[in-house]
């Protein structure tokens, strides 16, 4: 090898390390079909809803899916309770928002038409839709569906409450804050539920530990903080608004609040806004950023997003077929759910798995030390 070819391979090595360096992790993808993901559990199953909510009417069909642990997706009838909601003009509203991992579903409907709450309702194998409660709404479950996060509304101040609902035993009322408060989410062990207070425009993030009945409240330097995610260790997730909304992971043992890095895209390296909707026991985040299109000025486009070991990725199909809207949510396995668009912009629920094959930018760093290092090896040897 003379010296130009090793300054060729030299460039090549360097070359390489620079785009991985950049954050972007190919993803293998497997397509759950049209429509729009909203929670995986720990077999892998997903929920969501089998009408594109971009595309459809407010409250028009939005009905609920669910798919087995073969992979099979269960479209589900829209005739939930016993009424025909097929015309278009009393059609029904289901989203899921709850998944255990026996494949049991929680939600809330609404009637398009008035609209009109039904309430909220309950999916599973064994016994079909049923309404599970018109006093409060569910938000998140725990693994075995026996501890559920949600809220009500208090009758004597008008604001809502968070709940802790364990079916069969009872509900637990924690305190109102200054003002709407909500548990949005449930680790999946079921130690901890957490959520946010709103007041207006303003919001503060709250913890509740279930073997205290402790509540730690938290904002980001005092700005509004919303809750999205918890694992089994207590660390949230979020966005907060100093300015457009950012990402933020709060640390359960020291409570500090850091603002998870931005990737910069393009010339102009701008962001718009984040969010972090999910973490996995792993500490793996997934979750979206919105920035300029490069090639229009007017127009935002969003991103899947995934942060590992205080590091921003952009996932990236490895097909090319989808582009990526946003990641909604993570399992302990460490897969995605995200939604997505094919080539005609029609939206997909797809689950991603992230590829062995693309190596962090620091073995690659190692490999190209380590082949560079080979190489005066090699001359060394010659020359002897």
């Amino acid at each position: 090898m003379n010296s130009k070819t090793f300054v060729v391979c030299v460039f090549v090595v360097l070359s390489f390390v620079s785009f991985s360096s950049a954050g972007i992790l190919y993803v293998t993808v497997q397509d759950m079909g049209v429509g729009s993901g909203s929670q995986i559990n720990g077999a892998g199953d997903i929920s969501g809803v089998s009408v594109d909510p971009s595309s459809a009417p407010y409250f028009n069909m939005l009905t609920p899916f669910r798919t087995t642990s073969s992979g099979v997706r269960l479209d589900l009838s829209p005739d939930l309770f016993g009424n025909n909601y097929s015309a278009p003009d009393d059609s029904l509203s289901a989203y899921p928002s709850a998944l255990d991992d026996h494949g049991t579903m929680w939600g809330h409907a609404y009637q398009s038409r008035l609209p009109y709450d039904i309430g909220t309702w309950k999916y599973s194998d064994a016994d079909g839709f049923s309404i599970f409660s018109t006093d409060y709404s569910v938000t998140g479950t725990n693994s075995n569906g026996d501890r559920l996060s949600g809220w009500s509304k208090n009758l004597i101040t008008g604001r809502d409450q968070p709940l802790l609902i364990q079916p069969g035993i009872g509900v637990t009322i924690f305190p109102q804050l200054k003002g709407d408060t909500h548990a949005q989410a449930i680790s999946r062990n079921g130690q901890f539920l957490a959520g946010d207070d709103l007041r207006g425009s303003a919001a503060q993030g709250f913890m509740i530990d279930l073997n205290t009945n402790a509540m730690t409240v938290f904002t980001f330097n005092g700005f509004t903080t919303f809750v999205r995610g918890v694992n089994d260790f207590g660390n949230i997730v979020g966005d907060t608004f100093p300015a457009g909304g950012m990402a933020y992971f709060r640390d359960a043992v020291t409570g500090v609040i850091t603002v998870l890095p931005h990737f910069t895209y393009g010339p102009r390296h701008e962001i718009v806004g984040s969010g972090a909707t999910g973490i996995s026991n792993d500490g793996i985040i997934v979750g979206w950023d919105v920035h300029p299109d490069d090639t229009r000025s007017d127009y935002l486009t969003s991103e899947a997003v995934m942060w590992r070991n205080g590091r921003e990725y952009v996932l990236k199909d490895i097909d090319n077929i989808f582009k990526f809207d946003g990641a909604v949510a993570i399992n302990n396995n460490n897969q995605i759910l995200a939604n997505g668009r094919d080539a005609s912009g029609q939206n997909h629920v797809l689950v991603l798995t992230l590829t062995t094959s693309t190596p962090e930018p620091s073995s690659i760093l190692l490999l190209g030390i380590g082949a560079i290092g080979a190489f005066f090896l090699h001359r060394r040897s010659r020359k002897s």
